[in-house]
């Protein structure tokens, strides 16, 4: 089944912002949490994420995207902060903790190679935080963020599963995701 990211790609290309500001809201957190793995500077990380979105978007119909659009995002995070990695390797850099032969041997063998272990990465760093997040949301609403992004139903599947309506669910819906996106939001203005 198609995900909210990839259904907004020909929109994005289009320059529809709304769509835009979407998947950015959507996707942010788990690539900054991934930049950050890389990188071990979170300052960096943010900048990285956010270039990628901004050549993204100035570049949008210029992109022909042969993977799912999530996989594209994901790849060029890495490789802008592969990059990054290879410009300041050898020079003093604001990074937090310098990458050790051994890591940056990983990082080339093994993150480039292993598109799935990026996909890992992202999920085991973001979804302790998320699980506690849909928790504490009120329980309806919670109900209906899980049946829509793990259970990957659509708003009228979960409207018709619980008897609701069709705005009410996407109500709930965008109450989880604006939760989600202020934490997250707050947890980078905090690094």
């Amino acid at each position: 089944m198609e995900t909210i990211i990839e259904k907004y790609w020909e929109r994005i290309r289009e320059g529809d912002e709304r769509a835009f500001e979407i998947v950015f809201k959507e996707v942010y957190p788990a690539l900054y949490v991934y930049a950050s793995h890389i990188l071990h500077d979170k300052f960096i990380a943010d900048e990285i994420v956010l270039d990628v979105f901004s050549k993204i978007w100035e570049n949008r119909q210029n992109i022909y995207i042969r993977t799912s659009f999530k996989a594209y995002l994901i790849r060029c995070v890495r490789n802008q902060a592969i990059d990054t990695l290879k410009k300041n390797r050898g020079k003093k850099t604001s990074f937090q903790s310098p990458v050790s032969d051994e890591m940056w041997e990983f990082i080339i063998n093994t993150v480039e190679s292993d598109d799935s272990l990026l996909d890992l990465m992202i999920t085991l760093e973001a979804e302790e935080e998320i699980s506690r997040l849909i928790l504490s949301l009120p329980p309806q609403c919670a109900l209906v963020f899980q049946k829509s992004r793990f259970e990957d139903k659509s708003v009228e599947v979960i409207a018709a599963e619980l008897n609701l309506s069709k705005s009410t669910v996407r109500s709930h819906i965008y109450h989880a995701l604006t939760r989600l996106a202020e934490y997250f939001h707050a947890e980078v203005k905090k690094s």
